[in-house]
């Protein structure tokens, strides 16, 4: 017999370190892109930039802007935000 181990299996303990550094990065990506784009929102409110002047600067609306800053605060707890996906799909249909 050689000197090599052959792994059967993982430890439960590494798996479970995966899929929480998994999660830890996805919520990364996300809190990156809705960053910059509310803390440019802020910025303008604090201005005094409203309405109209402030959807042209930003290029979005301001229930966007809304909508971003609560995702935002959801992944300071560690929430992650809703998804894109339609809720309710065409069933695949054979023949």
């Amino acid at each position: 017999m050689g000197a090599f181990m052959q792994i059967k299996r993982l430890h439960k303990n590494v798996c479970r370190l995966y899929s929480y550094s998994r999660t830890q990065e996805c919520l990364d990506v996300y809190r990156k892109k809705y960053e910059d784009k509310v803390y440019r929102g802020e910025t303008l409110i604090q201005e005094g930039a409203r309405g109209k002047v402030a959807q042209e600067i930003l290029g979005f609306s301001r229930a966007t802007y809304y909508r971003m800053k609560k995702i935002l605060k959801d992944l300071e707890r560690e929430i992650s935000p809703p998804s894109k996906r339609p809720k309710k799909m065409n069933k695949p249909r054979w023949g």
